[in-house]
């Protein structure tokens, strides 16, 4: 398929210097969400979970502890 891959980026955040993206899309519709405060030590936060393709090719993914994210 060809959205599988690795997406990065960063977003704003009102009070740091951003916060660094990465999302992992794999077969079987699997993805990994990876965030970080930029210039932080802490680890990233790291989310797992499946995904589908919504309406706009939009990216719906539903967390392992059931929540539901949208990127």
């Amino acid at each position: 398929m060809p959205w599988r891959g690795t997406y990065y980026g960063v977003i704003n955040c009102a009070n740091c210097g951003g916060i660094n993206m990465e999302l992992t899309l794999t077969k079987g519709n699997k993805y990994i969400l990876s965030t970080k405060e930029v210039n932080r030590r802490d680890s990233a936060y790291i989310q797992k979970g499946t995904f589908f393709m919504g309406w706009r090719q939009s990216v719906f993914g539903k967390c392992f502890n059931g929540n539901t994210i949208y990127v």
